[in-house]
C-alpha cells in the first residue's frame, strides 16, 4: 500500500507552487506500508525532522500558509483488474473480480461500500468516519443490498488492513481540506475499489 501527493496538472485542487513561493515536489508518504515522509513548509520541516516538500497552501493572501495535502492517492501494487469503466461497474462486477482471485468464500460475506456521503477525520486520535450511499453483500450465490451506514474506526488499522486493489488508480474525489480555520481544494482517489481485511477497530453502522 502506497500513499502518494502531489501536484496533478489540470486537476481541480493542482496547485504547483506553494504559499511560500516554493515548488511543490510529489511526495511519497508511505510505501509499501512503511512511513517514509511527510508534508512540510519551510517553518514546520524542521521541527518535524523532514525535508521541506513546498506543502504549504493558505485560503487567501489573508491567511497564514500551513502545510496540507492536495492530489492525495491511496494505490496498491500489482490491482486486480476491472475492464470496466468506473461508472460503468457493477456489484456483481466487484463479485466477480473477487471470485477470480479467491477472495470470495460461502462462509464469510464480503461488504461492498457504495459512494459516500462527507465525513470526517480526527488527526489526533486517529479516528475516521464517513457516511456510505449503499451496502452490498457479496456472496457467491448473490448479492443483498443494504440501507446506508456510517463507516468508521481506526485510520492505521484500516491502513493495515488493506488486502488488495481493484482497477487501475484514477482522482475522483474533490471537495475541500479544512485546516487551522481555512478550507482549501484538495482531491484524492486510488484503485477503483480497495479490498480490507476485518478488523475489530472497523465498523460499519456503529457494530
Amino acid at each position: 500500500m502506497n500513499i502518494v501527493d502531489g501536484p496533478v496538472e489540470g486537476d481541480y485542487a493542482y496547485q504547483p507552487i506553494s504559499a511560500n513561493g516554493i515548488l511543490r515536489e510529489t511526495v511519497e508518504i508511505v510505501r509499501r506500508g512503511e512511513l517514509c515522509c511527510g508534508l512540510a513548509d519551510v517553518f514546520s520541516a524542521q521541527r518535524a525532522g523532514v525535508p521541506i516538500t513546498g506543502a504549504a497552501r493558505a485560503e487567501s493572501y489573508r491567511h497564514v500558509p500551513v502545510p496540507r495535502m492536495t492530489n492525495i492517492r491511496i494505490t496498491v501494487e500489482d490491482p486486480l483488474p476491472m475492464e470496466k469503466e468506473f461508472e460503468d461497474v457493477r456489484p456483481d462486477d466487484v463479485r466477480d473480480a473477487l471470485a477470480r482471485a479467491g477472495l470470495l468464500r460461502d462462509d464469510e460475506p464480503v461488504l461492498y461500500l457504495s459512494g459516500y456521503k462527507g465525513g470526517q477525520v480526527n488527526p489526533a486520535k486517529g479516528d475516521f468516519v464517513f457516511n456510505c450511499t449503499a451496502i452490498y453483500e457479496l456472496t457467491p450465490g448473490g448479492i443483498r443490498l443494504f440501507q446506508p451506514a456510517i463507516f468508521s474506526g481506526k485510520i492505521l488499522s484500516a491502513l493495515g488492513s488493506i488486502m488488495a486493489g481493484i482497477g487501475e488508480p484514477m482522482i475522483d474525489a474533490m471537495g475541500t481540506c479544512g485546516k487551522a480555520g481555512q478550507a482549501v481544494p484538495s482531491s484524492g482517489g486510488g484503485n477503483m475499489f480497495l479490498v480490507i481485511d476485518r478488523n475489530d477497530e472497523i465498523m460499519i453502522g456503529g457494530v
